[in-house]
């Protein structure tokens, strides 16, 4: 969390040969592994296959845990100056966990806020007001975290206004919620599922094998 995926150039010259194989070890277990196929498919048949690749397949080590989650008192906001001609904004507020039954309404209440051209950002901010040129909210679901966050694509002298835009939508967005704002909302959500369905790679994601079963 916070950290660069691909690390440093200290931190990839420091790593070792032993290091990556016990991280193979610990991280690459049948435990740790879910196996999701989709399409034309028959399930024993399948079963079958899998078992003959990976039947013999044992757990090495056990698994390490990592430590929680934990927000730290870093600096609240951090510029970074570039030659463009336009200012890049991501404002991040803290969100829930993907285990948190509350992500569902959160998702909702995402997609009022900032899913696509009938969202109050794109509205208000980009329509209306004129601040930007591209403006959008989008949620990251964590084990243990998650973060709601807004970007928005200005003009470096109306950066200012932007923010204060942004921030009065996210405090009208707290005081009250239409039910047509909530039901166009659960229509375009249903709408995605219903197009990802047709998608053989997007079925696999959404899906599980646990046991020999399909869940």
């Amino acid at each position: 969390m916070g950290r660069d995926v691909a690390g440093t150039n200290k931190s990839v010259a420091a790593m070792t040969r032993e290091q990556m194989l016990d991280y193979m070890d610990n991280e690459y277990s049948p435990a740790n592994t879910i196996i999701s196929l989709a399409g034309n498919i028959q399930q024993d048949e399948a079963v079958n296959e899998v078992n003959k690749v990976l039947g013999k397949w044992e757990n090495r080590k056990k698994r390490l845990d990592y430590l929680p989650y934990l927000e730290l008192k870093n600096p609240r906001l951090k510029v970074e100056n570039k030659e463009t001609e336009q200012t890049h904004l991501c404002l991040a507020l803290p969100g829930v966990s993907l285990r948190d039954p509350r992500r569902f309404t959160l998702d909702l209440m995402n997609v009022i806020l900032g899913e696509g051209m009938s969202s109050r950002l794109f509205l208000e901010v980009r329509d209306k007001m004129g601040l930007a040129y591209n403006i959008h909210s989008y949620l990251d679901h964590f084990q243990d975290s998650g973060a709601l966050t807004v970007y928005a694509g200005v003009h470096p002298k109306k950066l200012e206004i932007s923010i204060s835009a942004i921030l009065e939508q996210l405090t009208l967005l707290k005081e009250k919620v239409s039910d047509e704002e909530l039901t166009k909302a659960k229509e375009l959500s249903k709408g995605r599922l219903l197009l990802r369905m047709e998608d053989s790679r997007s079925v696999a994601g959404l899906g599980r094998w646990s046991g020999g079963s399909q869940r």
